[in-house]
């Protein structure tokens, strides 16, 4: 019997190195039973398992074939590779596949150790789409006729994908999903993408910072701001501090854009200006308590509430500051913090149930 090495034992797994007429069989625990046969080239692997319901399951994997995979004799899966073949020696699978309405041939070699190496795109005319390597920074895509299609800066998601692309998720990305995000990047990695149209013109373009949309972008040509994930109309994102009118910003209603644009202006700036009195303040966690009056009682011309509360609070784990609206009768910074959490108050702005009970920030 020839020697036989697996670079890994997973369902799909292309990096098989093994010889003919051998057959392994392995158990991997009491209720799963892995076996793998080569007959003249062909590796078969056949797998029984008892899942977490009990359910007894059973698949058959043929290389360059398919993958069926039933589960008490009904049939729950029913793969087939057209024109797949795999070299075991190099670990390198070729898959063909269909993205959407196109038809792609996607090559992927895995390390010895079952790893992801690097793989290659090529639509049906054997024309390259992408290629791309394990940590690669920066890289580009290409149309059926060789054109630049779109570009990227960033490392891309390339962790353990079986015979997925470490761009594309067969089953369920669509060609809008992937020209408004980009291709899927690493999480906690600042990147960004570009998609030209046939005539070169961006119509798509987007940068991430912390895992959050940032600065400029282009969406179906039309152009956005977004600070800290929140998208900011542009004429705000591009005046001046002094140049917002505060009055502006504290009616915003928008929690999350009013809290940008504060920090942009600066809260010491809408105390001031708008004479903010601080009710109360938990200065271990860094939250205040502060009333601001928009108007007189007596205004008839003033539309909206005259009077509000913020209650500014600081993210531990980002360290930025936000502001959150609550009742304007609410007195201390406990309450008001209860109360953005779903306590509820009496008529006297008192906590109706019990309190909360919170960790000390970190």
């Amino acid at each position: 019997m020839p020697n036989v090495t697996l670079t890994g034992l997973r369902q799909r797994l292309n990096g098989y190195y093994y010889g003919n007429d051998v057959e392994i069989t392995l158990k991997s625990s009491p209720d799963q039973i892995t076996t793998i046969k080569s007959v003249d080239g062909e590796l078969i692997e056949r797998k029984c398992w008892v899942d977490g319901k009990g359910l007894k399951h059973r698949s058959v994997f043929k290389s360059g074939i398919g993958f069926k995979e039933w589960a008490n004799n009904k049939l729950i899966s029913n793969e087939k590779y057209a024109d797949c073949s795999i070299s075991t020696r190099v670990g390198v699978a070729k898959y063909k596949k269909k993205f959407m309405k196109f038809h792609i041939t996607h090559f992927k070699k895995r390390t010895t150790t079952g790893g992801f190496a690097w793989e290659e795109v090529y639509w049906s005319n054997n024309k390259l789409m992408y290629r791309y390597k394990k940590s690669q920074k920066k890289g580009e895509f290409y149309r059926p006729d060789g054109s630049l299609w779109g570009k990227y800066e960033g490392e891309l998601n390339w962790g353990w994908r079986w015979n997925d692309c470490v761009v594309i998720q067969w089953n369920d990305t669509k060609l809008l999903d992937l020209y408004k995000d980009g291709p899927s990047f690493k999480r906690n990695t600042d990147s960004s993408f570009t998609w030209f149209d046939k005539k070169g013109r961006v119509r798509w373009q987007g940068q991430y910072k912390s895992n959050q949309k940032s600065g400029v972008w282009i969406e179906n040509y039309k152009e956005y701001v977004y600070i800290r994930g929140i998208s900011v109309p542009k004429a705000l994102s591009d005046a001046k501090p002094e140049e917002i009118d505060v009055y502006r910003v504290v009616s915003e209603k928008n929690a999350q854009l009013r809290a940008v644009l504060i920090e942009k202006i600066g809260m010491n700036r809408v105390i001031n200006e708008l004479k903010g009195e601080i009710l109360d303040e938990d200065k271990i966690n860094d939250f205040s308590l502060i009333n601001i009056r928009l108007a007189q009682e007596d205004d008839q011309k003033f539309a909206g509430d005259k009077t509000i509360n913020l209650l500014k609070v600081k993210c531990p784990s980002t360290q930025a500051f936000y502001t959150l609206r609550v009742p304007p009768g609410i007195k201390d910074v406990n309450t008001a913090r209860q109360w953005t959490f779903g306590v509820e108050i009496d008529s006297e702005f008192k906590l109706r149930e019990e309190a909360l009970e919170f960790v000390k920030e970190t």
